[in-house]
């Protein structure tokens, strides 16, 4: 407010000229909110936006006018992206958000107040406006000694255990060997070629490479060209003779999503969103008439639908929605009433709709990661689901054999323990690490399940690295 009266009372007096600095203050909300402030970048721009004030303030009224609107517009970009960023530093985890943001509403209200009622009152001239600036170069200064140059987030990545760090370059240069010449992995007996490719790509992704930069990023591209040519005419990414194609089609959607989010290329962005939103008009006729999915379509699958096929897809169209692409909201809420409506007594959810038999652990813990993913944290059947989970998923309770259902189960109950925060990942993490750093081969796979190696080690991969926070469907 304080630049905003500054350029439309002193500088031009031109209608609308308002919009501008407020669309540059929202724009630095929304951008250090999303991960683009780094400190350093960000703090030698507020240094030479003191420059710039100083300019102003001793005699720059006698600038031309569009000068002193860009200079003015500069020292709030700056300014506002620092007190932003360093805000979006100090995000909560999710169960405190609330209060957090309006902590921040609170904060802005008082600003406000301050510049409107309380400056015009007390001060002779503009000095909100150079008072401003310096309370973000204080600010700046605050964060720098209070701590390192890095985020927590950053810091901890720095700190990970020596060892987890080996296990996931074995890991990922596992999957990067079984990558076949065409782009894609399969599983046992060349199976789920679609599935595979995107879980597999998608561990890739978690470790920080992209389609242009990173390690492995010849490989994510390669992933990348083979999904997109399995997109079919229906809307389909995958083969319709493959009896579990919805699988595969939902993980497309998680992993090609996240891909499009952080595409520079305009041709190849342009292409990932033709095919996610005929993947998102598939998904939604592909819908059974309770709300749930099947192995393949409702269509195909005679009305056929079942709990784990539903939170695949789900999470897939979630996180299309997250990065853009239209998804109606109509299919998310009858897929979480399908959820609701599996539900048992102690909280567990059935393996499908209309089943006598009881809750299973897995679908469980996907479809806890599913309401976050939604939003639910706090919801009485959302509790109940974390309740079952805590006596029947954690590590070393209930699902403790060594089979598929076991990385199924840990691949989405991880990302339910990250979204608590610290402390409960903490202990989590601890108890994961240490049974995957153990039963790991010395050729970087591991090997139980039956469904295979590339299986296996794709979600567990993926399980270590989330604490990277690189894939937006994942974060707190």
């Amino acid at each position: 407010m304080a630049i905003t009266n500054m350029i439309t009372m002193d500088v031009a007096s031109v209608p609308l000229l308002w919009v501008v600095p407020l669309a540059l203050y929202l724009g630095t909300l929304i951008a250090a909110f999303a991960g683009a402030y780094r400190r350093n970048t960000w703090g030698a721009f507020l240094v030479l936006s003191l420059a710039a004030t100083s300019l102003l303030w001793a005699g720059g009224f006698a600038l031309p006018v569009l000068v002193q609107i860009l200079l003015g517009c500069g020292v709030l970009v700056s300014a506002c992206m620092v007190c932003h960023g360093e805000l979006a530093r100090t995000a909560p985890p999710p169960e405190h958000l609330t209060i957090f943001y309006l902590a921040m509403a609170g904060g802005g209200a008082l600003g406000g107040l301050g510049v409107a009622v309380i400056a015009p009152a007390v001060l002779s001239d503009f000095y909100e406006f150079p008072g401003f600036v310096l309370c973000a170069y204080a600010l700046l200064l605050v964060a720098i000694l209070a701590g390192p140059g890095v985020s927590p987030l950053e810091a901890a990545r720095k700190k990970k255990d020596p060892k987890v760090k080996r296990c996931l370059s074995k890991a990922l240069d596992y999957l990067k060997r079984e990558q076949r010449r065409q782009g894609y992995w399969e599983a046992r007996g060349g199976q789920y070629r679609v599935a595979m490719t995107a879980l597999a790509a998608n561990a890739l992704l978690a470790e920080g490479s992209t389609t242009t930069t990173g390690k492995y990023r010849d490989e994510v591209a390669q992933a990348v060209d083979f999904l997109v040519g399995q997109s079919r005419s229906s809307g389909l990414i995958g083969y319709k003779s493959d009896y579990r194609y919805t699988y595969g089609h939902g993980f497309s959607m998680l992993f090609l999503s996240q891909v499009y989010g952080e595409e520079e290329d305009k041709k190849r962005r342009n292409e990932l969103k033709k095919v996610l939103s005929k993947a998102v008009d598939f998904s939604a006729k592909a819908q059974t008439t309770r709300g749930g999915w099947g192995y393949v379509s409702a269509k195909d699958g005679n009305d056929f639908d079942e709990g784990s096929t539903c939170i695949t897809q789900v999470q897939g169209l979630r996180a299309c929605r997250n990065a853009g692409i239209p998804v109606p909201k109509e299919i998310i809420d009858k897929a979480q009433k399908y959820i609701r409506d599996c539900m048992t007594p102690d909280g567990g959810i059935r393996y499908r709709f209309g089943q006598s038999g009881g809750a299973r652990p897995p679908i469980t813990a996907a479809a806890v990661a599913c309401m976050f993913n939604s939003g639910e944290y706090e919801t009485d059947q959302v509790k109940k689901m974390m309740a079952y989970c805590e006596k029947n998923v954690w590590p070393g309770r209930g699902v403790a054999s060594r089979f598929g259902h076991w990385h199924y189960t840990h691949y989405y109950y991880s990302q339910v323990m990250y979204r608590m925060g610290e402390e409960k990942w903490g202990k989590y993490s601890a108890e994961i690490t240490k049974q995957l750093l153990r039963t790991q081969s010395s050729s970087g796979a591991w090997l139980e399940g039956y469904i295979g190696p590339v299986y296996t080690t794709s979600i567990n991969a993926t399980i270590l690295q989330l604490d990277n926070a690189f894939l937006p469907i994942y974060q707190r």
